[in-house]
């Protein structure tokens, strides 16, 4: 044991080396116990906490995923439902209109061959008035010519 004290002497090792050795072990465990223990202890109950927050976000996440997908489905429903009623009113809306198409149709000629006939009448009138007119402008005009 000389041999190993006379060693450490000469490597500059003395009895302040243990001693000093003594306060950082005495440091060192007041630090683990006093500063190290509770924040050891707080960062473990932070995670705790914050796990059964990250669960809970992950649960309101695909609520809301499912939520969307509920909305887009009932849009689409609701969509549906109105193209088909927007589709019947518009069938029956083409009938309809083909109905007063047909009648104005039908109207529009009434109209036409009354108003065929009333021409027809006119100058079948007309012609005969002229054929009169005719003969005497004919003769009126050969006195004329004869008179001169």
């Amino acid at each position: 044991m000389d041999g190993l004290l006379n060693m450490a002497h000469q490597i500059g090792i003395n009895h302040t080396t243990f001693i000093q050795f003594l306060i950082f072990i005495a440091a060192a465990s007041v630090l683990t116990f006093v500063v190290f223990g509770p924040f050891v202890k707080a960062q473990l109950a932070r995670e705790e906490r914050t796990k059964g927050g990250e669960d809970l976000a992950a649960d309101l996440h695909k609520k809301a995923q499912q939520i969307a997908v509920d909305y887009q489905n009932e849009a689409r429903n609701l969509h549906q439902q109105i193209q088909d009623i927007f589709q019947v009113a518009k069938t029956g809306v083409a009938g309809e209109s083909e109905k007063i198409v047909t009648t104005a149709r039908g109207d529009a000629q009434k109209m036409m061959d009354s108003t065929k006939s009333q021409i027809a009448q006119t100058v079948e009138g007309l012609r005969g008035s002229l054929e009169s007119e005719k003969k005497t402008l004919s003769m009126l005009i050969t006195n004329k010519l004869l008179e001169k």
